[in-house]
């Protein structure tokens, strides 16, 4: 499976990452879970030209996200979300026990469901946290199901992901 986003993995001083990633495709949604400690994912101007062309949907279960991209800091708490762009540079910064669901989507797929937004970066996801709770969810199920054992039901899935 490809990468979600290239980033450089930074932790605080005298720490190793410590955390998991579960990742899998679903149609042309790739769904990564991660649970990390105290890290930061950095994508620096020289990766945000590598031909990445995504939209990652950052939604946050536990601990805290501060987000780094976008015209304004963005900080994340359980049951928020928020989008980041491939194509600019920025960081997520985790706090310690931080576990957030990431959903990578094709920008044009994003353009057809939005085509007023002009910019994705740091944008925050829904003002009342509905759509949030709901993708949360929907992912839980998934977490627990069987829908990434079966390539069929993925595909379905993911179609359902899809904006």
């Amino acid at each position: 499976m490809a990468r979600q986003v290239a980033a450089g993995v930074v932790t605080q001083k005298d720490t190793q990452f410590l955390g998991t990633i579960k990742r899998c495709r679903l149609g042309a949604v790739g769904v990564a879970k991660v649970t990390a400690n105290a890290t930061s994912h950095v994508r620096t101007p020289e990766l945000a030209y590598d031909g990445g062309d995504a939209v990652v949907a950052v939604l946050c279960l536990d601990g805290g996200v501060l987000c780094l991209q976008g015209e304004t800091p963005l900080q994340l708490g359980p049951g928020e979300g928020m989008l980041c762009d491939s194509a600019e540079a920025g960081g997520l910064h985790m706090g310690a026990g931080t576990r957030y669901w990431a959903l990578k989507i094709a920008r044009a797929d994003m353009a057809k469901v939005a085509p007023h937004i002009k910019r994705f970066a740091g944008l925050k996801l829904g003002a009342t946290g509905m759509a949030v709770r709901l993708m949360t969810s929907y992912l839980g199920g998934l977490e627990n199901g069987e829908a990434l054992g079966d390539e069929q039901e993925a595909r379905v899935f993911g179609a359902e992901m899809r904006p």
